[in-house]
């Protein structure tokens, strides 16, 4: 059930193309952020624009759904409809057809509590492959970042932030050490540099960051994304990459000219239009 209202609140973020992109982008850089921009309205997009510029200019986001079907939302989930997933079979297209992208990583993304020995912090879970870290431009600090073999394999490791370091451990060396997801064991192979608090004061260092197979299989039971990240080849590129991106999907999930896309595409210069 719980999953069900977590698929559900995923599928009810469409309220328009800016705002849900941003509160899907809030999950990665703070709720307090998206939070703090609705509240001051559209003319705060060049300042939100400045936090998405730290994933990187050329960042395109792939969600499942389309924004232009909200009002018929609530009446698809009450006549229980299954609505559109993001799964491996989208990912591979993308990345067998894809010309004008450079990277692409499915993300799962999930509120948790890690804890070690008597102590435990809240954090953010992101779920990837070994191209998350460039995708979502972080960098090790120390130990190493989650391999493809890692990912194969649905291995139980770690990569985490500072302020999980902080609070779990100290100023005892996190590498090596046990730390409880859920109630599973997850053993830490890195530790992500400090990012510090995004344009809204809100911390980007309690994130934790695990293999996106292990997500599924051992965590959370999905057989889905909640989204799929791009980078196009440039930034000039970035409309073109995302209009490539659509006609993949389009072909792939056999929808016919004149029909409404079951996903979102969308990019920070579409955000501006």
């Amino acid at each position: 059930r719980l999953l069900e209202n977590i698929k559900i609140a995923f599928q009810a973020l469409f309220l328009n193309k800016l705002r849900s992109f941003l509160t899907m982008l809030g999950i990665i850089i703070g709720v307090g952020a998206v939070v703090a921009m609705l509240s001051i309205g559209t003319g705060a997009q060049q300042s939100v624009l400045g936090s998405i510029q730290d994933m990187g200019s050329n960042l395109i986001i792939i969600l499942p759904g389309n924004p232009e079907e909200e009002n018929h939302m609530g009446a698809q989930l009450a006549f229980g409809i299954q609505q559109s997933e993001l799964t491996i079979d989208d990912l591979r297209a993308i990345e067998r057809e894809a010309t004008l992208i450079t990277e692409v990583a499915p993300i799962i993304i999930s509120s948790s509590v890690a804890s070690y020995s008597n102590k435990s912090t809240q954090s953010t879970v992101v779920a990837s492959t070994e191209k998350g870290l460039e995708i979502y431009n972080m960098k090790i600090e120390k130990g190493k970042f989650y391999s493809r073999s890692d990912v194969s394999n649905a291995l139980n490791v770690a990569v985490i932030g500072q302020t999980v370091i902080k609070n779990l451990f100290g100023k005892t060396d996190p590498i090596g050490k046990i730390i409880k997801l859920d109630g599973k064991n997850f053993k830490v192979m890195g530790t992500l540099e400090a990012r510090g608090s995004d344009a809204f004061g809100n911390d980007q260092d309690s994130s934790i960051s695990i293999p996106v197979t292990t997500a599924q299989n051992k965590l959370y039971g999905l057989d889905s994304y909640n989204m799929i990240l791009a980078q196009s080849i440039s930034e000039k590129d970035i409309d073109a990459a995302s209009e490539e991106i659509k006609s993949i999907l389009r072909k792939y999930r056999n929808i016919r000219f004149g029909e409404k896309e079951d996903f979102t595409v969308q990019n920070q210069t579409q955000l501006l239009d």
